[in-house]
């Protein structure tokens, strides 16, 4: 996300978070928040919005403060 290949952290971040979802990871929320992120930065600003929601929702059943 930072070197500007928004694509391909898109695409990283995404298999990351169906990865981290299958084992049951908590930290699939933080990942899911930088999917939020990268999807801003690309003006897809209702996707954005509906991932940053999912992802506040497991973060808060997470206790994640």
């Amino acid at each position: 996300m930072h070197t500007g290949d928004l694509d391909a952290a898109l695409g990283e971040m995404t298999a990351g978070v169906r990865l981290l979802g299958a084992h049951g990871a908590k930290r699939v929320g933080m990942v899911g928040h930088n999917v939020g992120e990268v999807l801003l930065r690309m003006g897809r600003h209702a996707e954005a919005a509906d991932r940053l929601e999912w992802c506040l929702s497991v973060r808060r059943a997470d206790r994640d403060l």
